[in-house]
């Protein structure tokens, strides 16, 4: 039987630090969820204690049992990890791993249902805070839209209380001097009938005159016909005729008295009425007072038509700039909002890309069980490759300056850009 010699290892050296591999991972998980370090952090420390404790047990072992010559402390990991095809023969073992080995890969084995699970909370995490992101995102959209409407609603409702109010000031302005004017043209008409009523007492006192004239006239016709009476009574039959004459010019003058003097009585009466009237038409202190007390109702008319509209208008102005200034703090609102619903995706994608680290780590600490099994894997272990294929994940400056500074070495600017936007 071929037997091959295969350097030992401390089983309770290698199987605790497989275990203190695991509780960092574990740890360095809670704390990454609870936000207290770096996810990147968490993957290094994983890489750097499982791979590198096991790789430095591996290569002290080997130094301990049989050092060579030519060895040297800058051996690279991957070099530790690879299959050992140079390692020297001897009878006294059988060939294939030793149970040391064995229990690795079984202990390396066991870290399978973690991984599943963290990748799964991880892809979990991904997808509630994307649809929570696009949740937002609508319910943003829809409060934009209402905050745009509600803004052009009061900027309309000013608009028109504005030219409401103005308006409603000329309409007090043209109706103040529409009644000012038909009160003046009444006070002018009024002043007009007042001369005309006075003109007509004097042709009534002219009518006087007349009458008294015709009273005048009256009596005289009553003396020529009693006198021709007498000289017809006088003539005897020869002053027949006469006496004929005489009687009805006594007639005629008996009836213009009593016409006259009822002519007379009436003119009195009509007298009396435009005397009563052109008394009171002449009354100026009250019509004076009535002018004033217009002028003072259209002065007062107009104050407070000028006043309403002035009050109407600076409410319409202040209350409606301060909704305006509100609705502009809403919107100014509603784009912080929307910038840090973006920032929230950016770090989905984050998470996002340490759930594929995760699977890739999983996939590496795949093959380096098949290596301890004693297979060859399929790809050859290069650790460097992980670390690179997590740097080009990267979507912000943040995370290029954290990862220079944990590495102690310069930021490097990003060639391409794979953040995803709304």
């Amino acid at each position: 039987m071929q037997t091959v010699h295969v350097l030992a290892l401390d089983r309770i050296e290698l199987k605790a630090l497989l275990l203190g591999a695991t509780a960092g991972v574990a740890t360095g998980t809670v704390l990454w969820i609870l936000d207290c370090v770096d996810p990147w952090s968490v993957i290094q420390a994983a890489a750097y204690a499982g791979c590198g404790g096991l790789a430095v047990g591996i290569w002290h072992g080997g130094a301990g049992a049989a050092p060579a010559k030519d060895a040297s402390p800058q051996t690279t990991m991957p070099a530790a990890l690879s299959p050992l095809p140079d390692i020297p023969q001897s009878p006294d073992l059988p060939v294939g791993p030793p149970a040391e080995m064995v229990e690795a890969a079984a202990t390396l084995g066991q870290l399978d249902p973690f991984f599943s699970v963290t990748e799964q909370q991880l892809r979990s995490v991904v997808s509630q805070t994307e649809t929570a992101a696009g949740d937002i995102i609508a319910a943003l959209q829809i409060l934009d839209a209402a905050q745009a409407r509600s803004a052009a609603c009061v900027a309309r409702t000013r608009d028109g209380m504005v030219g409401l109010a103005e308006d409603g000031d000329a309409a007090l302005r043209t109706l103040a001097d529409t009644l000012n004017a038909y009160l003046l043209e009444r006070l002018e008409t009024t002043r007009a009938e007042r001369e005309a009523i006075g003109g007509l007492g004097e042709q009534m006192r002219s009518l006087d005159a007349l009458t008294a004239g015709l009273e005048k006239v009256a009596a005289s016709t009553r003396m020529l016909a009693l006198n021709a009476n007498i000289e017809a009574t006088r003539a005897g039959s020869h002053g027949a005729g006469f006496q004929v004459i005489a009687r009805e010019l006594q007639s005629l003058a008996q009836n213009s008295q009593e016409s006259v003097a009822e002519a007379r009585r009436r003119v009195a009466s009509v007298q009396t009425t435009i005397d009563g009237v052109v008394l009171a038409a002449h009354d100026a202190a009250r019509t004076g007072a009535e002018e004033a007390r217009i002028q003072k109702l259209m002065t007062e008319l107009g104050g407070i038509a000028e006043m309403t509209t002035r009050t109407i208008a600076g409410m319409a102005r202040t209350e409606f700039a301060e909704i305006e200034a509100q609705s502009g703090q809403v919107g100014d609102q509603v784009s912080v909002v929307f910038g840090q619903v973006q920032f929230q995706d950016v770090v989905r994608q984050q998470i996002e890309a340490v759930a594929d680290s995760v699977q890739m780590l999983r996939a590496f600490l795949g093959d380096m069980q098949q290596s301890l099994d004693g297979l060859r894997p399929d790809r050859p272990l290069q650790p460097d490759l992980l670390l690179e294929a997590v740097r080009g994940r990267y979507v912000t400056q943040i995370q290029r300056r954290t990862d220079a500074e944990a590495v102690g070495g310069a930021s490097q600017a990003a060639e391409t850009s794979m953040i995803e936007l709304f």
